[in-house]
């Protein structure tokens, strides 16, 4: 069911209303809905009538109640115990590489509205890190988008568009290089953008959010977008790339590693204490 097109669709777009009549059509009554969400009935009924659940933790609990696979809706697998799982691996940089240490970062260049349609991928960086180390810059493919997606695309960015391939001509070669490796993207809308342009690609065990590891282990900070979390951890080196999805995935990558020496360093302050002291 997850599956069907329709499904998928709501999901990465995360419009509740359209699972939830979709899961009536599948025979699903309100009432069992809200048992499985955790919802009450009043509640599911309203959300089928039109209201909007934008709340990341209500979607996050919907998606587990109805056993949705996380990256169908973009959700991330971020959090204090992945912050810390993550960080034993930053804490002992010597250890031999294993899945926790081999990550993808990727950045999106996309053209459309999420909310009018899932965006078609223009531009996709991905940057791969072993034990923690960026070995070569990140790989790069580029994609000819619709003639509407092009219509939609921000004039500076029209020189990264693909004047010959198109997605379905790049999206295995982006598939491959993604295998067997921690997914890591900034935004958790792009996962599901990503997502749903990568059929073949199966939802990773575990994926990292970089703007929800920022939340857990600098907390209190004024923006958690990619550039004023680049500023914070003066990442200077990631504004020597030229823009576009490259630039993403090697800011991202930078502020990853930036992120796990910091929650190693709180992880290993005595408790009660506090961090860096």
């Amino acid at each position: 069911m997850w599956e069907e097109p329709e499904m998928r669709l709501a999901w990465a777009r995360r419009d509740i209303t359209r699972v939830y009549r979709t899961l009536q059509r599948y025979g699903y009554a309100q009432q069992r809905i809200a048992a499985l969400t955790g919802q009450s009935q009043p509640e599911v009924s309203s959300i089928i009538h039109g209201r909007k659940v934008m709340a990341y933790d209500l979607i996050e609990r919907i998606a587990v109640g109805l056993g949705v696979p996380r990256g169908y809706a973009g959700l991330s697998y971020c959090g204090q115990d992945t912050a810390h799982d993550h960080a034993a691996v930053a804490a002992a940089p010597d250890r031999p590489v294993t899945g926790g240490a081999r990550y993808a970062v990727v950045g999106l260049d996309t053209a459309g509205e999420f909310w009018e349609d899932i965006p078609e991928i223009v531009q996709v960086a991905v940057l791969v890190l072993d034990g923690l180390v960026i070995t070569r810059p990140p790989a790069l493919w580029r994609a000819r988008p619709s003639r509407a997606a092009a219509a939609s695309t921000p004039r500076s960015a029209r020189p990264f568009l693909s004047p010959a391939r198109t997605w379905d001509a790049v999206a295995d070669e982006v598939t491959a290089e993604l295998s067997d490796r921690t997914l890591v993207m900034h935004e958790s809308d792009q996962m599901a953008v990503l997502r749903w342009h990568l059929p073949a690609y199966p939802p990773p065990d575990e994926a990292i959010c970089t703007r929800e590891l920022a939340e857990t282990v600098w907390p209190d900070l004024p923006d958690y977008d990619l550039g004023p979390l680049a500023a914070h951890a003066r990442l200077d080196a990631a504004t020597r790339l030229p823009a576009g999805a490259a630039t993403q995935a090697h800011t991202t990558a930078l502020l990853l590693l930036a992120l796990l020496h910091d929650a190693a360093e709180h992880a290993t302050d005595p408790p009660g204490e506090p961090a860096g002291e």
